[in-house]
């Protein structure tokens, strides 16, 4: 499935476009993608950004994908949702353009690393969420 033959109203449908996506950016000598867990806490937001470096330096990670973890709220959904959050790929900083959330939220970051041995295999999520920020990696 391409990015453009997804229903933007189904989660799945959504999740399996960008990983197609993704194994395309990273497929043929790439680390491939690894999908980790992590929680966005409410308090670590600097103004709009929330930085992810201490955890995940660029030097070493691209993350090249977020999406709501399977156990997140309804309201933690839409929290993120109201963050209207996004970045770019000389960092990994994620930038709100609209609301800072107020509650922890729990994600799912996409990540490459960098010093990872060529030919990993991509790992897979079973993932019903909709969101979605990043679309970069090198």
């Amino acid at each position: 499935m391409g990015m453009n033959a997804m229903d933007p109203n189904n989660a799945n449908d959504i999740f399996t476009a960008f990983k197609d996506y993704i194994d395309t950016r990273t497929s043929g000598g790439g680390s491939g993608v690894k999908w980790t867990s992590y929680i966005l806490d409410s308090d670590d937001w600097d103004e709009n950004e929330y930085s992810l470096e201490t955890d995940y330096p660029h030097s070493r990670y691209n993350i090249i994908g977020i999406v709501t973890a399977e156990n997140a709220t309804a309201e933690q959904r839409q929290a993120w949702a109201k963050a209207d959050c996004g970045g770019y790929d000389s960092s990994n900083v994620i930038t709100a353009h609209g609301t800072i959330p107020e509650i922890d939220i729990p994600v799912m970051l996409g990540l490459v690393d960098k010093d990872a041995e060529p030919g990993s295999t991509v790992a897979t999520y079973n993932n019903t969420t909709e969101t979605l920020i990043f679309g970069s990696g090198s």
